[in-house]
């Protein structure tokens, strides 16, 4: 089981897509669509992938126990001073499986 949890503060997928195209193009509708079409094909490049998430920021919180692990991915909006993390999901795995719910 892998858990990889998203960036704090590096760019993600439509922050690069603005890069590249050289304008505020963060709330264009053709940079939600990109985005949306770069994270629809990432999660189906492999079956084993549970959630995929390129466009938000955050971190992740791994609870570990003999029974269990379970993970948790906050987001927040890093341009918002104070914004407060909101939990966006939440995976479990129990002892003896091997791979997320």
């Amino acid at each position: 089981v892998e858990f990889l949890p998203t960036s704090g503060t590096s760019p993600n997928i439509d922050e690069r897509i603005e890069l590249v195209l050289g304008w505020d193009a963060r709330a264009s509708i053709m940079n939600k669509w990109i985005t949306d079409v770069i994270e629809w094909l990432t999660l189906r490049s492999n079956p084993h992938f549970r959630f995929f998430n390129g466009r938000d920021h955050g971190y992740g919180i791994l609870r570990m126990s003999k029974e269990k692990v379970v993970a948790e991915v906050y987001y927040h909006d890093k341009y918002v001073l104070g914004d407060e993390p909101k939990l966006s999901v939440k995976r479990t795995i129990y002892d003896q499986e091997n791979c997320w719910d």
